[in-house]
């Protein structure tokens, strides 16, 4: 004669959960609360960082009317003055460089205080302060996610800053790290552009026309291939 022991495994299931209940319900309550405090925490450091963002907003907003103060929009006028005439870095940016360099260190570790390290390169960039620019690259090189946009941008900064050094083969390796990201593709027209320049620079016209050529054809609809037709048109001259 057969005997069924499932009676008996589950009478030893349901005492088990009987004997054990408190425990459990310690168990999931540990649960929600970890579940929930993480939620929490996430929503809590979006809201900083969407706040780190409203406040660089100001700053860069003062980049902005700095930028446009003073320049004249009367052709007659234009023709008058000098393109070239210097500009006082520290008179007219010095109060802006040292507003960033606060910013980043207030909010170290966030999203904001890397936009704004970029924003800083920029302006030294464009005012051809190039070894500054090169000191806050290296700083936010260490800082950025190799598939976030942010790695594209502190790598193009990097190569233009080498570019304006006449260090065209240097400039070369950088870009090509954008160019290996496929999440990055979106800002490699501009990556090809400047790959295209270093090229052409160095005396290589044929990478230089493969370059542009393959702007011009994977990136037909973008500004950058009405550039690299240009540029192709030199080379072909």
């Amino acid at each position: 004669m057969t005997t069924n022991k499932k009676p008996e495994l589950t009478e030893q299931v349901i005492s088990f959960l009987t004997e054990n209940k408190k425990l459990l319900i310690g168990v999931f309550l540990l649960i929600l609360v970890v579940s929930v405090g993480k939620s929490t925490y996430d929503m809590q450091r979006k809201s900083q960082q969407t706040e780190a963002f409203s406040k660089f907003y100001s700053i860069e907003k003062a980049i902005i009317d700095l930028d446009s103060k003073g320049v004249e929009t009367n052709p007659k006028s234009v023709k008058t003055k000098s393109k070239n005439q210097p500009i006082d870095f520290d008179k007219k940016y010095g109060e802006i460089e040292s507003q960033i360099k606060q910013f980043i260190i207030a909010n170290k570790g966030k999203n904001a205080a890397i936009y704004a390290g970029i924003t800083l390169s920029d302006l030294y960039l464009k005012n051809k302060k190039d070894d500054k620019a090169l000191e806050v690259i290296k700083d936010l090189s260490l800082q950025v996610s190799r598939e976030k946009i942010y790695f594209g941008l502190v790598n193009i900064n990097l190569a233009s800053a080498q570019m304006n050094k006449n260090q065209f083969e240097k400039a070369l390796l950088p870009l090509q790290e954008v160019l290996s990201v496929k999440s990055l593709k979106y800002i490699h027209p501009i990556v090809l552009l400047k790959m295209g320049l270093c090229y052409k620079e160095l005396k290589k016209p044929d990478e230089a026309r493969r370059v542009f050529t393959r702007v011009f054809e994977e990136f037909s609809g973008s500004s950058s291939a009405k550039t690299a037709k240009s540029y192709l048109r030199v080379l072909n001259i």
